[in-house]
């Protein structure tokens, strides 16, 4: 871990676990800086350019910044990687914190309020979902697993879908057993939110602050 970062300072968020690259500000006086690249999966040609982007319209030098907050997925693996790279190689230079935070997690803190228990479904590969079940603000990463299409309303339960990055037409799921993405989108504002939290007692450790890569085993079917 790194030094404990100042109150109301200058930090940057960072979220490249979807097809949209996401890279957020926020300021000392609260004021948020966003830039978003949706040059789907070429996170690696932009993002040094939208950092550097958000520092200039934020008026802060990469000197001021005293924390990093990145997404550790699960989604796209290169996009991941890209961000994540980003996330450590600014906190090594600049001697300051960085957390991870899934995007999971930041979902529970956003929606459960809003939603109640949802099962959230993020594209792994063809035919796989990234599952998990919400059922309150706070949400365990070891929860997360792989799904197949063909089991996702069934292992939902009573859980309403809410698809991320992928739109959901094809199934031909109810309506009712949907969650409009547009009602509850993540930005990189709730990366921001959280930041402060996660960074207060020194971030994590850059030595083990990976992305989530999950392991494949079918999801847990209720009976």
């Amino acid at each position: 871990m790194i030094s404990e970062m100042k109150n109301n300072s200058p930090i940057l968020a960072i979220d490249s676990s979807t097809s949209t690259l996401r890279i957020g500000l926020i300021r000392d006086d609260g004021r948020i800086v966003r830039h978003e690249s949706t040059d789907k999966f070429r996170h690696a040609e932009h993002i040094l350019d939208l950092i550097d982007q958000a520092l200039k319209e934020g008026g802060i030098l990469p000197s001021e910044l005293t924390g990093i907050v990145v997404a550790t997925g699960p989604g796209s693996f290169t996009g991941l990687r890209v961000g994540m790279a980003a996330a450590k190689g600014l906190a090594e230079a600049l001697k300051i914190p960085v957390a991870g935070l899934s995007v999971y997690r930041a979902v529970a803190a956003k929606i459960f309020g809003q939603f109640g228990p949802v099962t959230l479904l993020i594209p792994s590969r063809r035919d796989e979902f990234y599952y998990g079940c919400i059922d309150s603000a706070s949400f365990d990463d070891g929860a997360i697993q792989i799904i197949h299409t063909e089991n996702l309303l069934q292992a939902a339960g009573s859980r309403r879908l809410l698809f991320l990055d992928f739109n959901p037409d094809e199934f031909n799921f109810p309506q009712d057993a949907l969650i409009d993405a547009e009602k509850a989108l993540i930005s990189i504002d709730d990366f921001l939110l959280k930041a402060k939290d996660l960074l207060k007692d020194g971030g994590d450790d850059l030595s083990l602050l990976e992305p989530i890569y999950i392991q494949k085993f079918p999801a847990r079917i209720p009976q």
